[in-house]
């Protein structure tokens, strides 16, 4: 899956990056899934929203759990899809 962060740096950066083979995605410049990491107080919060994902977190490692999670919801809506013939799939 290729992804695009428009915002990330740092150390999300460096941890995303490494991570990429486990999490079997590729980060690109423009290509791919728009994602935004906002960095804030309060609970994790994960949306998708006309072709783009958002992660909201606290802490470092509240980012790398949301990102695990929104990648394993989305490969499991992008497999109903393709299960249902391309009818698009409600949650």
């Amino acid at each position: 899956m290729k992804i695009h962060f428009d915002n990330l740096e740092g150390k999300l950066l460096e941890g995303i990056s490494e991570l990429s083979e486990i999490l079997d995605i590729r980060i690109t410049e423009r290509e791919g899934l728009k994602m935004r990491a906002i960095q804030a107080q309060g609970p994790i919060q994960l949306s998708l929203k006309d072709g783009q994902g958002t992660i909201r977190y606290q802490e470092t490692i509240h980012f790398f759990r949301a990102m695990g999670v929104f990648l394993e919801q989305a490969r499991e809506l992008a497999s109903a899809i393709r299960t249902n013939g391309g009818t698009e799939v409600r949650r």
